[in-house]
């Protein structure tokens, strides 16, 4: 179970992760890296705060 939920994990970071311009932080070919080098904790907490933040509403949705 660990397991799926680590590449569940990974899946939405590489998916969502973008820098201030917009671009992908990353690609499928990180992960492996990501797999290696950061704790499932910290990738558990990325995806839940990433999760959330798709779930807000944006300034210009709440102005209408």
């Amino acid at each position: 179970q660990e397991e799926g939920s680590l590449d569940f994990a990974l899946q939405v970071i590489v998916t969502k992760a973008e820098d201030e311009s917009g671009a992908k932080m990353f690609t499928a070919a990180d992960l492996p890296s990501l797999r290696r080098e950061i704790p499932l904790a910290v990738l558990l907490d990325l995806m839940t705060k990433m999760q959330s933040m798709g779930e807000e509403e944006s300034p210009d949705a709440v102005k209408s």
